[in-house]
């Protein structure tokens, strides 16, 4: 929609994929991204309502922190969305908007005022547990995280990380409350839909047809994809490793590329090729029985919330059989 702000009239989203994270929004974020009647910045995560007005975000390379990227001003974000044509809907999938859902919904009433209302939210939702372990996988695998899943948990070592102004993304415990996080969101706006994951990927079918219509777009079969998206896991052995590890840093031999294939097909054949040397690997069951009990309290006050059980969760005590659309 365009939208009003300090006399601009700037191009903005209709609608928004805020998480969870590891639970399906790059999925989302991909299929929607071949609809004709949807613009998709080629950016995921531009991360814009969260940080605007923050300084530059930080990250962890090989065990060391380092200076990740500069955050969007209000018209940068804007040119994101330069190319979408006015008869499409325009969105963006950001996770880190349900994490800090409080600075991102008072950024987006300042910005979008009056047009707020307006704004059609997307929230899927994964088993916490489940969710976490997905979580952490994917910052090990790319080597960005060091630690043991055991230490990189526990309350002390997230509260150090993140006063040193690491991105919200290494409180792998905090992304998975979702309670309070989800009823900001309901009370907030008044479009919005909650899918839960477990369900989702077990009938695409219904649930891309509730998406399409939600949207106000026209059901396409070629939304409903069942390969993996941006699967987690850990290297098959120490060459897979070191190919993955050559394919996430920004090196000499990726120029050529960039200056051929469009930002969005890259991210595409960096994620297929980075899931053909990545294996499955379970968490503990004893750390994931331990889990469940930490995160018992929040689901079940997120059930009254949403008015509707959570034993899909609760009696969990596998690891999730639904793989790879994170």
């Amino acid at each position: 929609m365009i939208v009003n702000y300090n006399d601009k009239k700037l191009k903005f989203p209709d609608f928004l994929i805020v998480g969870a994270a590891r639970s399906g929004t790059t999925y989302l974020y991909s299929v929607l991204s071949g609809h004709s009647q949807v613009f998709m910045p080629a950016e995921k995560e531009p991360q814009f309502f969260c940080d605007y007005g923050k300084l530059g975000r930080k990250t962890i390379a090989d065990g060391k922190i380092v200076k990740n990227w500069q955050n969007y001003n209000i018209d940068q974000y804007s040119t994101l969305f330069q190319r979408a044509k006015r008869e499409q809907i325009w969105g963006e999938a950001s996770v880190d908007y349900l994490y800090e859902y409080q600075i991102t919904i008072d950024n987006i009433k300042k910005i979008y005022q009056k047009d707020a209302e307006k704004l059609k939210i997307i929230i899927i939702l994964r088993n916490p547990v489940d969710r976490i372990w997905s979580h952490y996988l994917f910052h090990y695998t790319k080597n960005s995280d060091i630690l043991s899943f055991s230490k990189a948990i526990r309350s002390e070592v997230i509260g150090l990380r993140l006063e040193a102004g690491l991105i919200s993304n290494f409180d792998y415990v905090g992304y998975g409350l979702y309670a309070d996080k989800v009823k900001a969101w309901q009370e907030n706006f008044p479009h919005i839909r909650i899918w839960i994951y477990e369900e989702f990927f077990n009938d695409l079918e219904r649930y891309m047809l509730e998406l399409t219509n939600f949207l106000s777009i026209e059901t396409d079969d070629r939304l409903i994809v069942s390969k993996k998206v941006n699967s987690s896991g850990v290297a098959k052995h120490k060459v897979a490793q070191f190919f993955i590890d050559r394919l996430q840093k920004p090196e000499g031999w990726k120029k050529p590329i960039k200056q051929v294939l469009p930002q969005r097909l890259r991210q595409r054949l960096k994620r297929q090729a980075t899931q053909k040397l990545l294996q499955h690997h379970d968490m503990d069951p004893i750390l994931r029985r331990q889990l469940l009990d930490f995160y018992r309290d929040d689901i079940k006050k997120l059930e009254g919330i949403l008015n509707r059980d959570l034993d899909i969760w609760l009696k969990s005590n596998n690891p999730d059989h639904i793989r790879g659309h994170v």
